[in-house]
């Protein structure tokens, strides 16, 4: 099989060996992700966008969104001084064109992105460990990726966060995303879940937000942990998803120390491609 095949509009997303070829990277100007995050709720809290460090023992925030035609996401840092090696950091930059690059850590100095970022959705430890043990090997403190603000001890005021990595996970759990220019998404699988022990539900919200647009409510719906705990959908989404549309998945829950977990699967494909 060649490296890469061209195709035009005509195959379909439902196609399962089209979905594979493409995971695989095998179909030109088409590529795929996972996107996935988490969050504890509390139930006076309010609808909370599905990040880590949205919960309530973190920063209690939503994710702020800076404004297009600006590129304020300039530094990072870890808390620990004993962090160091490569860490992928993947956003969008001033243009919306997708950027990923590899920055080393240096401990808790505070250290300059090399291309700033309008968007900043993914980061993941990259250094190599001799050992497997989850939860001890990788990055040792949280790891933070933030407007230009004061830090202390690597910390930047909770305000500032735009990504975060808590310690011994190597990875964000951020739900959210933003497709890059000159691409368009297609959704093509979704799944909700709760964590809790004990009887609790809560009200789940995806928003999209098109590039220079107002936020708009896409879906909404529940779960119950004592009822339906798990929702999964299948499928492809009617409505493509345009280049520099926000991706924004929220939760609600009812009872304290409620968590909400959110996961999807987005297919892009080049503009020139459909």
């Amino acid at each position: 099989m060649p490296d890469t095949e061209v195709i035009g509009p005509g195959r379909g997303l439902a196609d399962p060996s089209f979905r594979m070829a493409v995971s695989r990277g095998h179909i030109e100007g088409w590529t795929s992700y996972r996107k996935y995050g988490r969050v504890d709720l509390d139930n006076v809290t309010p609808m909370r966008d599905c990040w880590e460090f949205g919960g309530v023992s973190f920063g209690d925030l939503d994710y702020t969104y800076p404004a297009d035609g600006t590129a304020p996401i300039t530094h990072f840092s870890s808390s620990s001084a004993l962090d160091t090696g490569p860490i992928l950091i993947e956003g969008c930059d001033i243009n919306g064109v997708l950027v990923q690059q590899i920055p080393n850590i240096v401990g808790q100095t505070k250290t300059a992105l090399t291309t700033p970022l309008w968007r900043c959705f993914r980061a993941f430890y990259l250094e190599s460990a001799a050992s497997f043990v989850i939860g001890t090997t990788g990055l040792q403190g949280d790891f933070y990726v933030y407007t230009d603000s004061a830090v202390v001890a690597g910390v930047p005021a909770d305000a500032e966060v735009r990504t975060y990595i808590g310690a011994g996970q190597n990875q964000t759990l951020q739900a959210f995303s933003t497709v890059p220019a000159d691409q368009t998404g297609f959704l093509v699988w979704a799944r909700s879940a709760i964590e809790k022990r004990g009887a609790a539900s809560i009200t789940i919200e995806a928003w999209v937000r098109g590039f220079g647009m107002a936020p708009r409510l896409a879906d909404s719906g529940s779960l119950s942990a004592t009822g339906t705990s798990v929702f999964e959908e299948t499928g492809i989404l009617i409505q493509s998803i345009p280049e520099k549309t926000d991706i924004i998945i929220r939760a609600q829950a009812d009872t304290p120390d409620t968590s909400y977990a959110a996961r999807y699967d987005i297919f892009l494909a080049d503009n020139d491609r459909l």
